[in-house]
């Protein structure tokens, strides 16, 4: 095991660094396939129903801020996923992740350390037509608690199985 000396962790925030642009460029590419959705209901029905499906999901709703027409919602991982749907992921992730991270860059294979927060925007177009925007954030207090900055940036492919 490598030992996390200050030139390591300086390495391994660098390499997070690289892995959050890398998979926040793919979510800019394909955002309106898996980020943004227009329904066509009342933002009020939208909220109410959203608030229902976080709890479904396993995601514990923390709040709505009626300002910025927000919802958030988080629990640990692998919520919203399956333990089978985060073991996908990290195949479909890990070897891309690690091309552009290089060999400081850790995919932590336990979803249970990871913090998954919801960020569901809420943008009312009219009386009955709403767009729903989803943020799906990620991070992991334990390595925080030892210097490391992670990812925040969920990888794309859970973000598709979350939508």
């Amino acid at each position: 095991m490598t030992r996390l000396t200050p030139q390591v962790i300086a390495e391994m925030n660098e390499a997070n660094r690289r892995v959050s642009r890398h998979w926040l460029l793919e979510y800019q590419r394909t955002e309106d396939l898996f980020r943004v959705r227009v329904v066509e209901n009342s933002a009020e029905s939208v909220v109410s129903a959203l608030r229902k499906v976080m709890n479904e999901l396993g995601l514990a709703v923390l709040g709505w801020d009626s300002k910025s027409s927000e919802l958030v919602a988080e629990n640990y991982g692998p919520n919203p996923l399956s333990i089978d749907e985060w073991k996908v992921v990290i195949e479909q992730e890990e070897t891309e992740a690690r091309k552009v991270g290089g060999p400081f860059f850790v995919f932590e294979t336990d979803p249970k350390e990871y913090l998954v927060q919801l960020r569901i925007k809420v943008v009312k177009l009219g009386d009955d037509r709403t767009v729903i925007v989803l943020d799906y954030i990620i991070d992991a207090p334990r390595y925080r608690r030892i210097g490391l900055v992670p990812t925040s940036v969920a990888p794309p492919s859970a973000v598709r199985y979350a939508y």
